[in-house]
């Protein structure tokens, strides 16, 4: 699932993605139109199943599309739309005491697979006492390696109503495993995605900063924050989070656009376009966003010619996106002050 939120410019407006997971837990039946994705998680002997690991499908940019836990034999399936098919997905597993482990790039081209189509993934995870320095997006927190089997399940029965799309109970899952945990930064992260998908602002703001402040290395609940944060035009503290998120996990285009908008409207050119041309150097489907704030950044820094090669890469891969009039009147800009047009 992918919200959007609003940042207002000087002189325009963009439309900043507020990003939470799509579809937080899987389908047990495939759908006609669907494609699935089979996942066996075991030890490092390639045999022994490991049930009851957090299992995430990520889009390119590392951000969760789904998640759901593996049952006793090691397994769990992730369905997809075939008619709204990302092509490039990679599965995450991760766990109390188990190193994170991320596969290699799982490829979908519609125009070959069929519906119905299913794709096995096998992963093998070390078990091991600390989190994996090779993972920095998922930083376990203390308290989280000692979250009680009632808080745990209570987590998982708002995964559950999350994918039923029965948002109001998701929410009360979420509250009812911080009740029973009060130090749950993961819960409280998506209680604020729960209470973002149901557009209660500033609720989604305090799940936000509960999450923050139980653990100052959850990149995704900075993010999160830092992108609500935007839209109240707190653009210092919005940067100091979304940097944090950056420095956790680098290849996050969410929060290296936030960082690019929030440096934008700081008047902090130079830097501004620097982020957002890190964004692009990401795996950035969706983000042709931090073209258009390159190109601001640009054209604001009198360099029309860096300006218009930005603006140009934006149609060129979103011609209808959502800044696409802006875009375009900024070449007509460009165009009619060069006077060699």
């Amino acid at each position: 699932m992918k919200l959007r939120s609003l940042a207002c410019f000087a002189v325009l407006l963009v439309t900043v993605p507020f990003l939470t997971p799509r579809a937080l837990a899987q389908s047990a039946v495939p759908r006609i139109g669907a494609l699935e994705i089979q996942v066996k998680v075991t030890a490092e002997d390639g045999r022994t199943p490991l049930p009851q690991v957090r299992v995430e499908l990520l889009n390119l940019n590392g951000i969760p599309l789904q998640q759901a836990f593996t049952d006793a034999q090691g397994r769990v399936n992730f369905i997809l739309d075939a008619n709204r098919l990302e092509r490039e997905f990679r599965v995450r597993a991760s766990g109390t005491g188990l190193e994170d482990t991320t596969s290699d790039h799982i490829l979908f081209d519609p125009d070959i697979e069929r519906q119905g189509s299913v794709r096995l993934v096998y992963l093998q995870v070390k078990r091991t006492d600390q989190p994996s320095p090779q993972s920095p997006a998922a930083v376990t927190s203390v308290a989280a390696a000692q979250v009680p089997k009632k808080a745990r399940n209570a987590f998982h029965d708002g995964l559950a109503s999350w994918q039923k799309k029965d948002y109001q109970q998701a929410a009360a899952d979420f509250q009812k495993a911080t009740e029973f945990y009060p130090q749950y930064d993961d819960a409280f992260n998506y209680l604020g995605m729960v209470y973002a998908r149901l557009d209660q602002a500033d609720k989604a703001r305090a799940a936000f900063e509960s999450a923050v402040k139980l653990n100052d290395k959850n990149a995704s609940a900075d993010r999160n924050l830092a992108g609500i944060l935007l839209n109240e035009h707190d653009y210092k503290r919005a940067a100091e989070l979304a940097q944090k998120s950056v420095a956790i996990d680098p290849s996050s285009a969410f929060a290296l656009t936030v960082l690019a908008i929030a440096e934008l409207q700081m008047g902090n050119l130079d830097a501004a376009f620097r982020y957002a041309h890190q964004a692009h150097g990401t795996p950035h489907e969706g983000y042709a966003l931090s073209h258009y704030i390159a190109g601001v950044a640009l054209e604001r820094n009198h360099d029309p010619k860096g300006a218009k090669f930005e603006y140009e890469l934006y149609l060129r891969e979103t011609p209808d996106g959502p800044e696409a009039a802006q875009v375009k009147q900024a070449l007509a800009r460009l165009a009619a002050s060069d006077p060699a047009q």
